[in-house]
């Protein structure tokens, strides 16, 4: 995947962003298109760390995002990760510990 070709690369692209909002898992998908689910993988890292180039300024090539946080009662906090992916925890959790549950669920639909 070191020599660029465009093309290829805006297929790759079109193939990834569809897997990520299909909600399956990657071997299904992979299943379903006649795929190897290392070559999606492969590209799926490839594209993220090409988007880091692209978008870093000799800094951190770590990108943030917010998510929607909703309250949803007076113990619940809701946070919307993206697709169908929520995550419900105590308004009382320590920050600390919710880093490490964010930390844990981006780890987790990464792959």
């Amino acid at each position: 995947m070191s020599k660029r070709d465009p093309e290829r690369e805006r297929r790759w692209r079109a193939v990834v962003s569809e897997w990520k909002q299909n909600g399956q898992t990657a071997r299904a998908f992979c299943r379903d298109r006649k795929l190897n689910v290392h070559t999606l993988y492969g590209w799926h890292r490839e594209l993220r760390r090409r988007d880091g180039e692209s978008n870093s300024s000799g800094k951190n090539n770590q990108r943030h995002r917010f998510v929607q946080v909703h309250v949803t009662g007076p113990s619940w906090l809701e946070l919307s990760l993206g697709g169908d992916l929520v995550l419900r925890v105590p308004s009382s959790v320590n920050s600390d510990r919710l880093a490490e549950i964010l930390a844990a669920a981006r780890k987790a639909t990464a792959c």
